[in-house]
């Protein structure tokens, strides 16, 4: 993480960096290793929490755009998701989710090279927050902010 002049930080995650504004805690976490599993891959999970509510961030190295509308039908047991396609910051992306009743829950899917940043935005009340004004302008911010770095070949 780095601090910035205004007082937000810079979070990279993978090839993405996020700005943060001074009012977000960041938590990573990693998966558990199971020392049985040869070859185990580890994921990192980031959480960007606010007060109302919380972003859950992870990389999938493996996932296209399109698989976020399967992936929504398969854990709400439903077959009419609606998912819509936008850019963000020229990062293709796809979108699901609202903060209306009867659930606040708000997906994210970005993918600029070889990653997608998955990421989930849920209130901290379950199932529905309403937010105010200022909660959804600080996640807007933060969702814009998103930028693609790309990887830079090392030099010896």
């Amino acid at each position: 993480m780095i601090k910035t002049s205004d007082d937000n930080c810079f979070v990279y995650i993978g090839t993405y960096r996020l700005t943060l504004p001074n009012n977000a805690n960041l938590k990573a976490s990693l998966t558990k290793m199971d020392t049985k599993v040869p070859n185990q891959i580890i994921y990192t999970h980031w959480n960007i929490e606010f007060k109302n509510f919380n972003f859950s961030i992870h990389i999938n190295p493996q996932s296209e755009l399109t698989e976020l509308k399967q992936f929504i039908n398969q854990t709400t047991k439903r077959d009419d998701t609606e998912v819509e396609y936008c850019e963000i910051n020229k990062i293709t992306s796809v979108t699901h989710g609202s903060y209306n009743q009867p659930r606040t829950w708000i997906d994210w899917w970005l993918k600029k090279g070889k990653l997608t940043l998955c990421i989930n935005l849920q209130s901290n009340e379950f199932p529905h927050k309403e937010p105010s004004k200022k909660e959804i302008e600080e996640h807007k911010t933060l969702i814009n902010s998103i930028i693609f770095i790309p990887d830079q070949k090392a030099k010896l």
